[in-house]
């Protein structure tokens, strides 16, 4: 008994009891491009991009800021947990 099979997909039982499928081919898409009458003015230029020598610098100080940012957080949040620490265990750690 053959099972119920799609309209869009042929299949062909093998001698070896197998089933092998066919798939019909679908014809490609429409192209909906619709092409326009050239404008009026030319087209801007464009902006030049920057230099890379410019781009590691900004890199640079990025590297700069988070170095600030990590002293910053060593100075007002680790030091005084080590010094408390340091004063509850009465300078034995």
């Amino acid at each position: 008994m053959q099972p119920k099979l799609p309209q869009d997909e042929r299949y062909e039982q093998r001698p070896d009891g197998t089933i092998r499928r066919f798939r019909q081919q679908t014809p490609p898409a429409q192209s909906t491009y619709i092409p326009q009458p050239p404008p009026d003015e030319p087209p801007r230029r464009r902006k030049r991009e920057k230099h890379r020598h410019r781009r590691v610098w900004l890199y640079v100080f990025a590297l700069i800021g988070v170095a600030f940012v990590a002293v910053e957080i060593f100075r007002y949040l680790i030091v005084p947990l080590l010094v408390q620490l340091h004063i509850w265990t009465g300078g034995r750690l």
